[in-house]
């Protein structure tokens, strides 16, 4: 049996059509974990309407917005099946998705499809495109490997590096949160996320099959927390789970996936400070916040000097140390300031 968890928080215009997505899977042996993480939209009637419905669907109601790692934690922990796959509450799955993850399976630990971002005005149309199935390439690698191409974001395999869009093993899932639940009150927001628990998940398994094809629709929008400039706990918490992530590389003698993900990490706290910097209103939160970036910002561009990294983004990380007045204004006001949504 799948088990498929979806996490539920104000998404009541596109809820039925997420859910409804799954339950029409051409594999009938699932079992659908609803957690409602305290909604205010209605978003909890939908979810105890449909299993009042169907069976298989079972609904997990919070009395307090816990956050989505919470809301998939709780989720897994009630669920059944030998196998587990997260759907997020606006997205759409293909009716044949975990059909084509299980007969691709070959005794790998997870089976991935493609992700696809698609805008709200062409998500319908894109849904009808993506429901017959089609003959697609299948690559079978070792979890390392795989956790390499997670950092390279190689567009062949689409998007591979969220949460959903796969079916893992019940003991990788286990094994990933042995190393992430530790960390569970200092990044709540983030333990059972992209950032930290997939890549952990690939290092767990011994091989990971890729189906490359669009079986998972994520609808992209403006608003999502990494663009908004608003601050949450959210986006102090990625400074945190990039700092976990990289001793565990380091700490586990991944020395190849520790260089890999080093640029990027470092690349990211850029945009946390120049968030702080800009759209922190609580003075303190904002002096701390900004002094714990430098620390860790300072610890790790040393080992990154030694990769003798020359590109673009090597350059940014290079002005942010050295020359913060310079960087200031081609990547903050050059780049930052365009970047992020108004509120």
């Amino acid at each position: 049996m799948i088990s498929i968890i979806i996490p539920v928080y104000n998404s009541k215009e596109y809820l039925k059509q997420c859910i409804d997505s799954v339950l029409e899977q051409t594999i009938r042996d699932i079992e659908v974990i609803l957690v409602d993480d305290a909604s205010t939209d209605g978003s909890s009637g939908v979810c105890d309407c449909i299993a009042g419905y169907d069976r298989r669907v079972r609904v997990i109601h919070h009395s307090c917005n816990m956050g989505l790692s919470a809301s998939r934690y709780d989720g897994y922990s009630a669920s059944r099946g030998e196998w587990i796959g997260f759907v997020d509450n606006d997205d759409y799955i293909t009716p044949w998705l975990y059909e084509m993850l299980l007969e691709n399976i070959n005794g790998a630990d997870i089976c991935c499809a493609s992700g696809k971002d698609v805008s709200n005005e062409r998500f319908n149309t894109q849904i009808v495109k993506n429901e017959i199935r089609s003959a697609c390439e299948i690559r079978s690698l070792t979890g390392l490997k795989s956790a390499e191409i997670n950092e390279m974001h190689d567009k062949k395999f689409g998007l591979i590096g969220c949460t959903w869009g796969k079916m893992y093993r019940r003991q990788i899932v286990d094994r990933a949160l042995s190393e992430t639940l530790k960390y569970r009150e200092s990044i709540p927001w983030l333990f059972f996320e992209d950032l930290i628990f997939v890549p952990i998940s690939f290092c767990k398994a011994k091989n990971i099959v890729f189906c490359l094809a669009e079986g998972y629709l994520h609808r992209s929008a403006p608003e999502s927390l990494s663009r908004l400039r608003v601050m949450k706990p959210y986006h102090y918490e990625t400074a945190l789970a990039g700092d976990i992530l990289l001793c565990y590389f380091k700490e586990n003698n991944m020395q190849k996936l520790y260089n890999m993900y080093l640029e990027g990490y470092l690349a990211n706290l850029q945009s946390i400070w120049y968030r702080i910097d800009h759209f922190e209103k609580d003075a303190k939160k904002k002096d701390a916040g900004m002094s714990d970036i430098r620390t860790v910002y300072r610890k790790y561009y040393r080992d990154y000097k030694k990769l003798h990294m020359r590109n673009a983004t090597s350059v940014t990380i290079s002005l942010f140390c050295n020359a913060y007045a310079l960087w200031e204004i081609i990547v903050g006001k050059g780049y930052f300031a365009r970047k992020y949504t108004k509120t």
